[in-house]
This record gives C-alpha cells, structure tokens and sequence, in this order.
C-alpha cells in the first residue's frame, strides 16, 4: 500500500464530501487516528478502508489510488476549484457536474 497516496486520496474525498478526515474516519468506523496511524507506519484492516470507502462514497481502489483519478484530480491546478464545490450544497453541486457534462459533450 502507497500509504503517502491512501493519504491523498483520503484528502481529497474527504474534501469534497466538506468533511476533515479526521471526522470522516470517525464517522465511517474506521477510526479517528486511522490517518496519524498510517503515518506512524501501521496499516489499516481491509475492512476499515471498506468501510471509510462507503462513508465517502468512493470505492476501495480510488483510495489506494488503483483508479488514478483522485491522485490526478488533487493536482494544485484544481485546488480553488474544489475548494469552491465543497463550499456548495449538494443540489448546487450536481448543477455544477451537469454543466461540466453539457461542456464536455459539446467538444
């Protein structure tokens, strides 16, 4: 396990779920230190990261970086952006998603 991007990725679904991860690993079961513990050197159980997966509503491999999209995402080019959409509800969020789609599309 690459436990610097577990870190990252973390970060970043915790962002835009607009919960510190701290909470967020809290909430989910999996332990409020569960990040100071990786960074101590110990690994979580599979089904910690299970179950902080479901809680941020991602999948297991976007965590460990399997997917590559959180990891790309967290460049700092996209950083304001981010930090933008975890400041929006969540109905202005899916606003700003089918923007980004209609945009896409029309390429």
């Amino acid at each position: 396990m690459d436990t610097e991007r577990f870190v990252q990725n973390v970060e970043y679904w915790c962002k835009l779920k607009g919960e510190p991860p701290t909470i967020a690993c809290k909430n989910s079961g999996a332990g409020k230190d569960m990040i100071s513990n990786l960074k101590r050197g110990s690994y979580p159980s599979v089904v910690k990261v299970q179950q902080l997966a479901q809680y941020l509503g991602c999948t297991v491999s976007d965590l460990l970086g399997e997917t590559g999209t959180a990891t790309q995402v967290l460049d700092e080019r996209y950083a304001p952006f981010l930090d933008l959409f975890a400041e929006l509800d969540p109905a202005e969020q899916t606003k700003v998603v089918g923007d980004m789609l209609r945009r896409k599309n029309k390429k």
